[in-house]
């Protein structure tokens, strides 16, 4: 797509489709089976879709890695922070929807979607197979163990550690969090 904009040194894979007026930075990696839809902005040092984290370990011995099969799909208007890691899911696809902001040093597991009208501060981490629901708010240097559910339109605190799944409309904040508003 010629309307598509790239930084120097950046990588694109096999099986990837890039939507008209996405903006690529500099030094970026876009891995095998990606896609990326209209009007995105990936800033400079992203890598999206490399394999997730997954040791697979044997009598307290790495064996191997979990292989990756699935891919990343991001949807359209979603803004993508420098230097942030979107990993490709182990069978389907990590997904993220429209209308998402994401700031920069922001890694986002195997497996997670994220819904639409979203906003993840810099430095979060989001583990493996967790659902960010639309509207929410995750504030900078937070993390959300995996399989956990943010659910719709919630808010994390600054510097929160999410061990379990919040409510709906909720204010969660600490180490560990604990919901301390619901709207």
């Amino acid at each position: 797509n010629k309307s598509v904009k790239f930084g120097l040194n950046c990588y694109v894979g096999k099986n990837v489709s890039i939507g008209k007026g996405t903006i690529i930075g500099n030094n970026v990696s876009i891995e095998n089976n990606s896609i990326i839809g209209e009007n995105c902005k990936i800033n400079s040092g992203c890598v999206i879709g490399l394999d997730g984290f997954g040791p697979v370990i044997k009598n307290k011995k790495i064996i191997k890695m979990q292989p990756h099969y699935g891919g990343v799909k991001i949807g359209n208007n979603v803004s993508i922070g420098p230097l942030t890691n979107i990993e490709r899911g182990t069978i389907d696809n990590t997904i993220i929807q429209n209308n998402v902001a994401i700031d920069a040093l922001v890694q986002i597991g195997h497996n997670s979607i994220i819904k639409e009208n979203c906003v993840i501060t810099a430095g979060s981490l989001i583990g493996g197979s967790v659902i960010v629901e639309e509207g929410s708010w995750i504030a900078p240097n937070s993390s959300v163990k995996e399989r956990v559910k943010i659910r719709k339109n919630s808010m994390i605190g600054y510097a929160s550690n999410v061990l379990v799944s919040t409510k709906i409309n909720s204010l969660n904040y600490g180490n560990p969090s604990k919901q301390y508003y619901k709207k």
